[in-house]
C-alpha cells in the first residue's frame, strides 16, 4: 500500500470516527438512542454497542493474518451477539467509551505494521481471501454506514425527557 493512502486510510479516516461519532451521539436522549426505525436497523443504542464490539473482532482478524498463514477468519453471527451482549440496554456512554478504546487500539497495531504487511492475507469462508489493507478499508465502509445512519437519528429534533 503506497505510504500516502496508508497515512489517509489508518491516521486519518479510521482514528477520526470515534470523534466523528462522539459528536453525533454526546447527549442524545434516551427516546432518540431507542427510536426505531425498521426492522432491519439497529437503533443508535444498538450501532454503538454493535461498533463496539466489533473493534477486537477486526483487530484479532488482523493480528492472525500477520501471525498465521492465511487463517480461516469465522463467521460472526451479529444478530445473536446482538442478544446476548445485551444491545438493547447497553449505555450510550459505556458503547462510546469502548469503541474508542477498541479502535486506538486498532489504529494503533495497524500503524505498526510495516507497509507490506498489508498484502498478508485470510480467508473468510463466505467471501473468499482477504487482505489487511482490505479489512482495513472494509472497517471505513462499516464506519461510513453507521455514520450515516446515526445522522439519520441524531438529524430529528430532540425533545425533552
Amino acid at each position: 500500500m503506497p505510504p500516502y493512502v496508508r497515512k489517509y486510510l489508518v491516521d486519518h479516516a479510521l482514528s477520526a470516527t470515534p470523534g466523528i461519532i462522539t459528536r453525533f451521539c454526546n447527549g442524545v436522549s434516551d427516546a432518540i438512542a431507542d427510536q426505531n426505525q425498521g426492522p432491519d436497523y439497529f437503533t443508535l443504542r444498538e450501532v454503538l454497542a454493535h461498533l463496539a464490539d466489533w473493534e477486537p473482532i477486526w483487530l484479532e482478524r488482523i493480528q492472525r493474518i500477520v501471525q498465521e498463514d492465511v487463517p480461516v477468519l469465522p463467521n460472526i453471527d451479529e444478530g445473536k451477539m446482538a442478544e446476548l451482549n445485551g444491545y438493547k440496554t447497553t449505555p450510550v456512554d459505556v458503547s462510546l467509551a469502548n469503541f474508542t478504546n477498541g479502535r486506538a487500539a486498532l489504529v494503533e497495531y495497524l500503524q505498526s505494521l510495516p507497509d507490506d504487511a498489508f498484502t498478508r492475507s485470510g480467508v473468510r469462508p463466505e467471501v473468499g481471501t482477504i487482505t489487511i489493507k482490505d479489512i482495513a478499508t472494509l472497517v471505513l465502509a462499516h464506519d461510513t454506514y453507521h455514520i450515516a445512519q446515526l445522522a439519520r437519528y441524531t438529524d430529528t429534533p430532540q425533545s425533552a425527557d
